[in-house]
């Protein structure tokens, strides 16, 4: 894989490109607080047929932002990837904000993808109880309440039951806040939610 970046006005997003440059494009989007690695199974299996892109969204990884993730800046920084990359008719894979984020990609561009896989994400559009995001947040803050250890320590067991993926999420986040990760995922329940 060859590594990138794209200079945004706030940020620089870096990716990686794999895989046939004239093959069908996939497009591999990661979930909160990970980075482009939690695809690296998926991509050794891919580059033998596809061109495969995987950026680590901003404030992720290898990619810069400001210390304020939100949603719409993240939708747009892959929006921008693709312009760039000049990519249309694509597969769009996401894992859990990774997937709320390709949803709104076809949702503002339905055009541009050919294929959708998403992967433990909620449904952008569903409509839902009103106090179901508030709530959620306030879930968010109350384990943030018990220190970072045991939030992270949540966060990676909640993640998955893989030893070997539990220390990963433990190593990609070991300099990230809890206050962090809770703002990244409060910035996908209030801005990517949409029911209609």
């Amino acid at each position: 894989m060859q590594r990138h970046d794209l200079n945004r006005d706030d940020a620089t997003i870096r990716y990686w490109t794999g895989g046939l440059d004239d093959g069908p494009a996939l497009v591999l989007l990661h979930g909160a607080t990970l980075d482009h690695d939690a695809w690296n199974s998926q991509v050794d299996a891919l580059t033998s047929r596809h061109r495969v892109v995987v950026p680590d969204l901003r404030g992720h990884g290898e990619s810069t932002g400001p210390t304020q993730f939100t949603f719409d800046d993240a939708v747009g920084d892959i929006a921008a990837l693709l312009d760039h990359l000049d990519l249309t008719r694509i597969g769009l894979i996401g894992l859990s904000l990774g997937g709320n984020i390709a949803q709104e990609i076809v949702y503002r561009d339905p055009g541009r993808v050919a294929a959708l896989v998403i992967a433990d994400s909620t449904c952008n559009t569903v409509p839902r109880d009103s106090l179901q995001a508030p709530l959620t947040i306030a879930s968010l803050h109350g384990l943030g309440i018990l220190g970072r250890d045991a939030f992270l320590h949540a966060t990676a067991t909640l993640t998955a039951q893989d030893p070997a993926v539990q220390r990963y999420v433990h190593a990609v986040n070991r300099t990230r806040s809890t206050q962090d990760t809770i703002q990244i995922l409060t910035s996908m329940l209030t801005g990517a939610l949409h029911p209609d």
